[in-house]
């Protein structure tokens, strides 16, 4: 049976240790894209943890564990909905259902004061192609207002206005339209895409909450309605009146009015019995007890349902990929990310083992969001006024994505209670460094309050250092362990510390970096233990060296780069430790084409039967941000040298994309159809003079799946440069075959 969003749990459920579970519930992911090999249940070595309360009623834990093969990132907020202070939001991108925005920015929307948002997550799947890019694929709800609604979403999570938190499967809506003198007319959606395919005959409402307007095409009769309220609301009778009859489709959505449009029978059927200045009225429903709550929000398939793992989990058992989770227990929330595309950090899991890993946990019912890139989870750290992301986006950034839920925390803000120490309450210090402590202030409901840092009193065991003014502490020069407080009027905090004079490992940062002639970079070095443990340190205690005629490096790391084009190294050591990272002096690198749209770009072929080009979304492979692009090609049954070209256009729409002075290469993402193809580039030099570059030699397009390729521009060619096209050859009159690859992000590299 389903799941209703208001049901009790009926059974007892043993609660393990939250460690523990986590260690014998996470599968082996094995290689991305590959078939996940079987989960060694206690091969999985936790070598970092945290929790700690971010609001009244809301906890966060993170864990990073090690297995033979594998390493696995995971975040979770803990989340009491009952809580008096706490609320749960629904937001949209920029307030409309076609639009993407960042989780950050989304909560931005709704932060105010007594109405803080305290951590952030992304939610349900969207379309990515215009021009409906970031219609979630099922409900919304948002303060009891219906923002789109399919006939059927696959799973949705609800909360009441009594904090009653529970998520469902196959949500249908039963929405009805009544004309008097008629037995009415159902309604296919609220602010949605018609598809044609299946919906010829449909009835669609949209809002201003959808756009400016209805993005239609094709048969529609579209109706414009005065509602007597705006927002459009579940289990009530909506009442509007005709204002406008339009015939174009496409129609404008004014601001406090609704449009009802109309295709196929039932747009003849609407045209015969509406007429301007008539009343109609509208009834929506939802079904599992979903019209009762006033957020809501769709997400992919139902992954738990009564305590068990659901069939549709079970079969998504072979991709590992980032992964939000939502799931409940016992009237709480748990909101779940696991990082992953990030070899040496997290490789992510299947749908199939993050339902395993909640099922661990003893979850009622879990949810599967939208993953990959989207994963995001943002949060306020102790003491700080905004949020932060937490976890690490696959893409390298935070993502737009469609919709947010958000927390928030409506607790008053209250006299300084309580000190907390961003490095955490015990931490390793390297003997003779002279480092900050900085601490954060939090009231009694952990709210940030500000901490005036000369106010503080410092205790310091002569043993371990000493603190200055300032509050910097210097470590003295031999191993030791002892304990920092630190206090201002009645509240304290305490610090464990160990001194300790040895490194195991040194990280740099930025790693392999290309900076400007005559500029300044300054490089941070980290210090570790054996166990991957930071070691607080100064930069000055290390020993720097520039290798290379790259520029002047100081004692601290910061390189005052040579004013000429050169390339050389950046090596930091202590002791026997040491670590170097690549440095080149020169431009950095220029995004020539993102395939974010394919508007200025157009194919062409030889001695071929078909080729073509299309913009790519996900579930299809898009290597960075939201769209990629494809090249499709048939030389099949042809002879002689088969191409299929795909040409840039510039910016008035020329032939040709301007690449500013002499790039040394270019490189982009291609994932490949090992066909065993020629992947080239053809491009004009400053006087206009033609030259080919390759990104692969004849037949080596030969790979399945993304690779990064470069292509070597010639030393004698003159800048600026004009990129004409990349394209794909076959001159093997054996190997004349079809196929599609893909492109994503192509720089200029200098």
């Amino acid at each position: 049976m389903m799941l209703s969003l208001f049901s009790k749990s009926r059974k007892r459920i043993i609660v393990y240790s939250a460690l523990f579970l986590l260690i014998i519930s996470l599968i082996d992911p094995g290689l991305l894209g590959q078939k996940a090999r079987a989960f060694d249940l206690f091969g999985f070595t936790p070598v970092k943890k945290s929790n700690y309360p971010v609001a009244p009623g809301v906890s966060h834990s993170s864990y990073t564990l090690k297995g033979k093969s594998n390493i696995e990132a995971l975040n979770m907020l803990t989340v009491d909905p009952k809580n008096p202070f706490i609320k749960l939001a629904v937001t949209s991108a920029q307030g409309k259902v076609l639009a993407i925005d960042t989780v950050r920015n989304q909560a931005k929307q709704i932060d105010k004061t007594g109405y803080k948002v305290i951590a952030g997550v992304n939610s349900d799947f969207y379309k990515t192609a215009a021009p409906y890019t970031g219609q979630p694929i099922g409900l919304q709800i948002s303060n009891r207002e219906i923002i789109t609604a399919p006939s059927t979403s696959k799973s949705v999570l609800g909360i009441t206005d009594r904090g009653q938190a529970g998520i469902s499967g196959q949500v249908k809506m039963t929405a009805k339209l009544q004309i008097p003198g008629t037995s009415g007319y159902k309604i296919s959606g609220i602010n949605r895409a018609r598809n044609k395919d299946t919906q010829p005959n449909s009835i669609i409402l949209f809002t201003s909450k959808f756009s400016t307007s209805t993005k239609s095409s094709g048969d529609e009769v579209e109706f414009v309605l005065n509602p007597e309220k705006d927002s459009v609301t579940a289990n009530e009778t909506l009442s509007a009146t005709v204002e406008d009859i339009l015939y174009k489709g496409d129609s404008k959505i004014p601001a406090g009015k609704w449009v009802l449009s109309a295709s196929g029978t039932q747009a003849d059927q609407l045209f015969y019995n509406l007429n301007i200045g008539q009343e109609v009225q509208f009834k929506i429903n939802f079904s599992h007890g979903l019209d009762e709550a006033v957020q809501a929000v769709s997400g992919g398939d139902l992954i738990i349902e009564d305590e068990k793992i659901t069939p549709e989990a079970e079969k998504d058992k072979y991709e590992r990929h980032p992964r939000t989770l939502v799931a409940v227990k016992q009237g709480k929330l748990y909101i779940t990310v696991i990082d992953g595309r990030q070899p040496c950090y997290s490789d992510g899991v299947t749908v199939a083992e993050g339902a395993q890993y909640l099922a661990k946990q003893g979850m009622e019912a879990a949810m599967n969001m939208d993953g990959g890139g989207s994963a995001t989870y943002a949060m306020r750290l102790p003491g700080d006024q905004s949020l932060s992301i937490v976890n690490k986006p696959s893409d390298g950034f935070e993502r737009r994505v469609s919709n947010g839920l958000m927390v928030v925390s409506t607790a008053p803000v209250s006299p300084l209670s309580k000190l907390t120490s961003t490095l955490g309450d015990s931490i390793k210090v390297l003997a003779k460094a002279n480092v900050s402590l900085p601490l954060k202030g939090q009231d009694k409901y952990y709210n940030p309050v500000n901490v005036n840092g000369k106010s503080i009193k410092w205790t310091v065991p002569s043993l371990i250092g000493k603190m200055d003014a300032s509050g910097r502490f210097t470590a003295g020069g031999n191993a030791a362990k002892g304990r920092i407080t630190a206090r201002i009027g009645t509240v304290t905090k305490s610090i464990n510390v160990e001194v300790v004079k040895e490194l195991a490992s040194i990280s740099l940062t930025p790693k392999n970096t290309i900076i400007n002639p005559g500029s300044k970079q300054t490089f941070k070095a980290m210090g570790f233990d054996k166990q991957g443990n930071e070691i607080q340190l100064s930069q000055e205690i290390l020993k720097w060296e520039a290798k290379g005629s790259i520029g002047k490096l100081d004692a601290k790391g910061t390189l005052s780069a040579s004013t000429r084009i050169q390339a050389g190294k950046i090596a930091v050591s202590f002791g026997k430790v040491k670590t170097e990272i690549t440095v080149n002096v020169g431009k950095p690198p220029v995004l020539v084409e993102d395939f974010e749209d394919i508007d200025d770009l157009y194919t062409s072929m030889a001695k071929a039967t078909n080729v073509y080009a299309v913009p790519t979304n996900r579930p299809n492979p898009v290597k960075e941000g939201t769209h990629g692009a494809s090249l499709s090609y048939d030389f099949s049954g042809t002879s002689g040298t088969s191409a299929a070209y795909l040409h840039f256009k510039g910016k008035n729409g020329t032939p040709g994309r301007m690449i500013d002075s002499r790039p040394a290469k270019l490189g982009m993402w291609v994932y490949g159809d090992s066909k065993s193809h020629w992947l080239r580039a053809a491009l004009q030099d400053a006087k206009g003079k033609s030259f080919t570059i390759d990104f692969t030699g004849p037949g080596r397009l030969d790979w399945q799946g993304w690779k990064y390729v470069y292509a070597v521009l010639p030393a004698n060619v003159t800048g600026p440069v004009k990129l004409m096209q990349i394209y794909i050859v076959e001159t093997s009159s054996t190997n004349k075959n079809k196929g599609t690859i893909y492109f994503d992000t192509l720089r200029a590299l200098y």
